[in-house]
């Protein structure tokens, strides 16, 4: 599911933190096969993505997509440090449920993806 979700050719625009942060905030686990997914789940995972890349876009970016001073921010929290839900955060505690996030490569590229196995069981 995670890697899908950075093929350019599937949807634009959804790099690696948005991957990591899309997945936890849908409560899907990013090692997912897309064709298990519902419709609906699918929908919620490019509602959510669109939501997050809208709310990083600056007002005075024009054409192009430019970051809130290059940090992006998922978790709507006002501390720099609490900005993101799970990327970069391996073996901190979920935000949401403290057990530790963990992390693995994803993928041909071996992009690192984060997730919290509680809040987003491969089971579902």
């Amino acid at each position: 599911m995670g890697d899908a979700l950075l093929k350019q050719s599937i949807v634009s625009g959804i790099e690696n933190i948005f991957k990591s942060e899309t997945c936890f905030a849908c409560g899907v686990n990013p090692f997912r096969k897309v064709s298990t997914l519902t419709s609906q789940e699918a929908e919620n995972i490019m509602a959510t993505a669109r939501k997050f890349l809208l709310a990083n876009v600056t007002d005075s970016s024009g054409n192009q997509i430019v970051t809130y001073t290059g940090m992006r921010r998922t978790t709507s929290r006002a501390n720099p440090e609490e900005r993101l839900w799970v990327y970069k955060r391996a073996g901190n505690p979920c935000r949401r449920c403290g057990i530790a996030i963990e992390s693995r490569k994803q993928g041909l590229d071996a992009r690192i993806t984060f997730w919290c196995p509680q809040c987003q069981p491969l089971s579902r």
